[in-house]
């Protein structure tokens, strides 16, 4: 395996990790999802602070769309397929 992959994979693991909180929560509203899911923001919430931004509470949003992204590029190298983005290829 290509330690690009393997790298891919670890921060697939770590935000799909994230967005199961959200999940639970969505399919079980008790506690401990509901904690789950403001720890998770909270988190965020610290990063935000640190380093200037807003919007926080996107924070859900943003982990769909980087895991469709992170997914799709796994797939791609996978199938040794290249990656275009702004007029290059990466191989």
């Amino acid at each position: 395996m290509n330690e690009a992959v393997g790298i891919a994979l670890y921060f697939f693991f770590y935000y799909g990790i994230q967005l199961s909180a959200f999940v639970a929560f969505l399919v079980r509203m008790d506690w401990i999802s509901f904690l789950a899911c403001a720890f998770v923001l909270l988190a965020r919430l610290a990063i935000d602070i640190k380093s200037g931004g807003r919007h926080f509470w996107l924070h859900p949003f943003s982990l769909i769309a980087y895991l469709l992204l992170l997914s799709s590029a796994v797939v791609r190298k996978w199938r040794r397929k290249p990656i275009s983005w702004k007029g290059r290829t990466y191989q």
